[in-house]
């Protein structure tokens, strides 16, 4: 689950920051990626939802239900299918383009040696609502990971480009994030600042951060929660969990 909190005073402000996140993550609750992939024969169930503060009168009636679906197959290529359904700040429904993502494992985190993964993703113009984009958005990036016995380090440098009825616009996509996981137990803490919208070409180079917990209940289930803001004050809040399914058999 995932929840968004941000400034409702209009949907545009809240869909900026609200649409970030839409990336595939294999360890939410950031919004940098890392440089790791599923085990061959699992699949990874992200499922978050996002709320956002109304002006003094509570939280406001606009969550958005989010699912990505990551699974590898094969050695070394991850896929991931998303996207996003919930009600815009006027009561509507509305879609949010889905998201195909293909990302491939170049070198695993072992022995001191960082984990480096390329990936390549696109958001289709097929979704509906005040939420939903007419563009056509290609992404790719590059995530590093620096893993140590309770500190991991993420780093992300990518490239977003748009096209409605011709090329759109490009921008640069870059994150670094830091977990710890506290004593070497199953709570961790996150801390990141992110810039750029990989399902917005249009949306600038505007950077954001977040804090939040990473809670693993389970080998298989982690719940987690998040508050990411804006440097000009606008917030949200965000609350997930992460599911790994085995498929079939992993390779040995």
């Amino acid at each position: 689950m995932k929840w968004n909190t941000k400034k409702s005073v209009t949907l545009a402000g809240l869909l900026a920051l609200l649409l970030v996140p839409s990336t595939a993550q294999a360890n939410r609750p950031f919004l940098t990626d890392d440089g790791a992939i599923a085990e061959v024969g699992e699949m990874e169930v992200q499922f978050w939802t996002e709320l956002v503060p109304g002006n003094g009168d509570g939280w406001a009636v606009a969550p958005l239900g989010n699912l990505e679906l990551s699974t590898t197959v094969t050695r070394g290529v991850e896929f991931t299918l998303g996207g996003g359904v919930g009600f815009d700040a006027d009561g509507e429904m509305t879609v949010i383009n889905p998201m195909l993502e293909l990302k491939t494992l170049w070198l695993s985190a072992d022995g001191g040696r960082p984990g480096v993964a390329w990936s390549v993703g696109v958001h289709a113009p097929f979704g509906t609502g005040s939420g939903a984009s007419p563009a056509t958005t290609v992404y790719t990036m590059v995530p590093l990971t620096f893993e140590g016995e309770e500190v991991a380090l993420h780093l992300n440098l990518g490239w977003v480009m748009g096209w409605e009825e011709g090329f759109q616009t490009g921008n640069l996509l870059a994150g670094a994030g830091l977990e710890w996981a506290f004593g070497g137990g199953p709570l961790a803490g996150i801390a990141e600042v992110f810039a750029g919208d990989d399902g917005d070409a249009a949306a600038g180079f505007e950077p954001l951060g977040q804090l939040g917990l990473r809670f693993e209940a389970t080998d298989a289930l982690t719940l987690d929660a998040g508050v990411i803001s804006s440097f000009e004050g606008d917030w949200m809040v965000q609350a997930g969990l992460v599911w790994v399914l085995e498929l079939f058999g992993r390779e040995t």
